[in-house]
């Protein structure tokens, strides 16, 4: 993700201002496909806790169910929550991870 925005924006690490605005794109970009990768999954995990016991067999069971009650929409709902957890957690993950290459000599990703 980082190498695209990087060619396609023209961004480059050795400005400050530019790594930065193409570290927090990057974040932003990987908090986004993380909540996309995991809303059916966390969905279907809140529905199995939610549930008396029993009523799900597992995670496909529950993921049917979804499927058949509210669409395929119904995989991503509450998807802004969602993001709005992985979002900030990227964000700071990503800065520090580089801030620790830099500080460690390593070049960026």
């Amino acid at each position: 993700c980082k190498t695209q925005l990087r060619s396609s924006c023209g961004w480059r690490d050795d400005v400050p201002r530019e790594r930065y605005a193409l570290q927090g794109a990057a974040a932003v970009a990987t908090g986004l496909a993380i909540t996309i990768a995991t809303s059916p999954a966390t969905n279907a995990r809140t529905f199995i806790m939610s549930s008396p016991p029993g009523r799900f067999s597992g995670l496909g069971a529950a993921l049917a169910h979804i499927v058949r009650e509210r669409g395929v929409a119904g995989l991503f709902r509450g998807f802004g929550a969602q993001w709005g957890r992985f979002g900030p957690y990227a964000l700071v993950q990503y800065f520090a991870w580089e801030q620790l290459r830099s500080i460690a000599g390593m070049r960026p990703l």
